[in-house]
């Protein structure tokens, strides 16, 4: 039946969901009402028998890896029959698909048995209890450390709003060095700005939406299907069943919501992709109503750790074309993360999750642009996008999308950065050169992709690839199954020990295509200062690991301890230990050194301003044309002098 509007009342926060703001009640369902109607379309959309074994694969650890293998199997022969000549021309790339997959298959496959057992012996209850009594009742993303959601996390998040709300740019126009003698020689860079309050705070939000109650998002999903096969929209029968149904998505977001509440935002789910209870996206926002600077996050959720199921599929090393949502010509991207987000043309077409997202921010900005003190004015509502792991994945890709199509955000919103935490790769070298494309158009567009690695964190180098840099994108095969590639310059952050200060490094920062000078803000100012206000070297302050289990009872929680124990590939990829190793950064900068293209500016126009003074002495004082010339010579080797004194 149909999903039209009907004129219910909306449902009532549940005692644990705060209210943050005054706004009307159109405005306070809006994102309620548009998120059921989402979670109703992908549960009662027709698709094929394909795509409906990929979504029981989604729920079903089994099919997961079922499907996982007949992905591999189908990869593995089709770079043999389509490109027989690999074996010699691609040595290893044939490695890779003969030993390493079958092994990763097979490791796989001992995971799945164990954790389906587990599943069947009461694994689920058990990690419910051991939330509950060690880990303050969240999820096992946020079991290394919940204390990043205490009091301190409040100012984090303030410190950040200067940034959230635009009144601080992150890119910075080319400007001339005042202390430049000669102006034609400065080393013209474009300043990007990495906010360590903002990553923090981002951060933040992309680790609590790690506590939404995913099964009651699926009790809402049945009770919407039931809902709309059995009555008629519009009776009493009708509107009671929706109002149990949004009070079953309400209750799922309730952490949420309140711990937003602490941060004095607002925060709603606005689409679920396409499954219920996987990764979804969602938003944080100023509260409609309320007289702060009007701010918008959309954020994207990972995959549980215990969901092993949905991660298993997404993992599946397969690519497909990404021409329909950037252009022809922008290769292939991870077919597990695009097809997360982007509807195909097959058969029916499928859940519009990005659709879904772009309708609900168009909406959302045009209400906060009624209800703030920006309505009267041309200011548009600042856009960050964030996520962490899977989630980093879809954020990136989305946010790809923006910069493509920035068109898609309407009249109201303005796209600002895209911060992305412990990211696979996404896509093939063609992919990543498109990105790259759209990241330099023009040449210092004031929107910055930081994706952010945590030392050791074994997620951000899977799947395997080798088309990071530019210069062998073209030389590797397009089917390999090495071709992937990041997208966007990498911030690397480092522990205190055994590294040294910065504690950071800037990788990738090539992807500018520019002189380009990384500027890491809001950190520690010294060496100094970080020892003084760590005690020293005090562990107990500076290491994720010590810390967080200093943290709780005094050190005698078991639970941080196991943690804690975990091998670093493992233990970095935590939002916890992300967010202790963003603390430590010191302030500091690194520049590319300045392109040939700049250089070659920058020499052609002292050249240029050299004869424009002969000209001028011949006109103007009727010095003789050999002079002129004369003139012309000594200015171009003080140019050569002052080229090679600078560069």
């Amino acid at each position: 039946m149909s999903t039209s509007a009907t004129s219910y009342a909306p449902a009532a926060p549940p005692p644990s969901v705060p209210r943050v703001h005054d706004a009307s009640p159109h405005d306070e369902r809006a994102c309620l009402r548009a998120h059921l109607n989402d979670v109703g379309r992908i549960k009662t959309h027709p698709a094929g028998l394909r795509s409906r074994f990929r979504d029981f694969g989604k729920r079903n650890i089994v099919a997961a890896y079922l499907l996982f293998l007949v992905q591999g199997t189908l990869n593995w022969l089709s770079a043999f029959i389509f490109s027989p000549a690999t074996a010699f021309t691609d040595p290893v790339n044939t490695f890779a698909t003969l030993i390493i997959y079958p092994v990763v298959n097979i490791a796989l496959g001992v995971l799945v048995a164990v954790l389906y057992v587990g599943s069947k012996i009461g694994g689920g209850y058990l990690i419910q209890i051991i939330s509950d009594n060690y880990a303050d009742g969240y999820s096992i993303a946020n079991w290394a450390n919940p204390d990043i959601f205490g009091p301190s996390s409040r100012e984090t998040v303030d410190a950040a709003r200067p940034f959230l709300t635009g009144q601080v740019k992150t890119t910075k126009a080319q400007q001339v060095d005042p202390g430049e003698q000669d102006a034609d020689f400065t080393q013209l860079k474009t300043v990007r700005t990495f906010s360590v309050p903002l990553a923090k705070a981002l951060l933040l939000m992309s680790s609590i939406v790690y506590e939404r109650n995913d099964q009651l998002v699926t009790e809402a999903a049945d009770i919407f299907d039931r809902t709309q096969k059995k009555y008629t929209p519009g009776t009493h029968a009708y509107d009671v069943e929706i109002r149990r149904a949004e009070e079953k998505l309400l209750e799922s977001e309730a952490k949420i919501k309140v711990q937003a509440a602490k941060w004095n935002l607002a925060y709603d789910g606005i689409s679920d992709l396409v499954t219920v209870s996987g990764p979804f996206a969602s938003i944080f926002y100023t509260p409609l109503g309320s007289s702060d600077s009007p701010l918008i996050v959309l954020c994207f959720k990972g995959t549980t750790p215990v969901q092993f199921s949905e991660w298993l599929v997404d993992a599946t090393i397969s690519k497909t074309s990404a021409a329909v949502f950037f252009g022809p010509g922008s290769g292939k991207a991870h077919s597990g993360f695009y097809d997360d987000l982007f509807v195909r043309n097959d058969g029916n077409g499928g859940p519009d999750g990005y659709g879904s997202i772009v309708r609900t921010l168009r909406h959302i900005a045009g209400r906060m642009k009624a209800n703030s003190k920006y309505s009267q004015t041309e200011h548009k509502i600042p856009l960050f996008v964030t996520g962490h792991s899977l989630g980093s994945a879809l954020a990136s890709l989305c946010f790809a999308r923006f910069l493509a199509s920035e068109n898609d955000l309407g009249v109201d919103l303005e796209l600002k950065d895209c911060y992305v935490f412990g990211t696979p790769r996404l896509g093939d070298g063609d992919f990543a050169s498109a990105f790259e494309h759209n990241l330099t158009t023009p040449l210092d567009r004031p929107n910055i992709l930081w994706r952010v690695r945590n030392h050791l964190d074994i997620v951000c180098s899977v799947p395997p690839g080798v088309t990071d840099a530019e210069s062998l994108r073209g030389t590797v095969s397009a089917s390999s199954l090495l071709n992937y590639a990041h997208l966007g310059p990498e911030i690397r952050v480092f522990p205190v020990l055994p590294h040294g200060p910065p504690y950071w490094k800037a990788n990738e920062i090539g992807a500018f295509h520019e002189a380009t000078e990384v500027q890491v803000t809001g950190g520690h100012a010294s060496q100094q200062e970080l020892m003084q206000q760590g005690g020293g070297l005090d562990l107990r302050k500076t290491s994720a690991r010590v810390s967080a289990i200093a943290g709780s009872r005094g050190g005698k929680n078991w639970l941080r301890w196991v943690m804690a124990a975990l091998p670093s590939p493992f233990y970095d990829h935590l939002p916890a230990v992300y967010h202790a190793h963003l603390s430590n950064l010191i302030n500091s900068t690194r520049s590319t050194p300045i392109s040939s293209g700049r250089l070659a500016a920058s020499l052609n126009a002292f050249a240029d301003q050299t004869i424009q003074e002969g000209k001028n002495l011949s006109d103007f004082f009727g010095v003789e044309a050999g002079k002129a010339e004369e003139v012309v010579r000594s200015g171009v080797q003080r140019m050569k002098s002052e080229a090679q004194r600078k560069f």
